[in-house]
């Protein structure tokens, strides 16, 4: 991120800011869907596909990147997008939790019977019904108490 960051401003796209690694990555996306698409048509199995996609972004880079560095390049792509945007999901998820207390014990009583149901803690009916009552009267005298 930091080396597209040194390459936007090199190249005076300072006005992308942050979007440089999204241009490229969808990019190496693309060639690689493409690729893989055309070549399908031609090879009679999968391996001979990735071969030839291999062949075509070794000759795309001019030998720089093989099949390998493609591969790793679209994979760091595709992972820095996913984790961006699953952090900025989980930041709005903190926001609206933090702003309403009742919606708080509701999202940690969930999270308590996925954990229970998941065979993590071993909770009876009757346990898993009195944390959502706490949670609910915790929250609602928190609710009161900030307005």
């Amino acid at each position: 991120m930091i080396l597209l960051g040194i390459l936007g401003s090199s190249l005076g796209l300072d006005v992308l800011d942050g979007m440089l690694a999204y241009i490229v990555g969808f990019l190496a996306v693309f060639l690689l869907a493409y690729w893989t698409f055309d070549e399908r048509d031609q090879t009679d199995t999968w391996a001979d596909t990735v071969e030839k996609v291999g062949e075509r972004s070794t000759t795309a880079t001019g030998g720089l990147i093989g099949a390998a560095g493609s591969l790793a390049l679209v994979l760091i792509a595709l992972l820095t997008t996913i984790g961006q945007q699953l952090a900025m999901s989980g930041g709005r998820i903190v926001e609206l939790i933090a702003t309403d207390p009742v919606l708080s014990g509701g999202v940690a009583t969930g999270l308590t019977g996925v954990v229970s149901n998941a065979g993590f803690v071993s909770l009876s009916t009757l346990q898993l019904l009195g944390i959502v009552a706490l949670f609910l009267i915790v929250g609602t005298i928190w609710r009161e108490r900030q307005t």
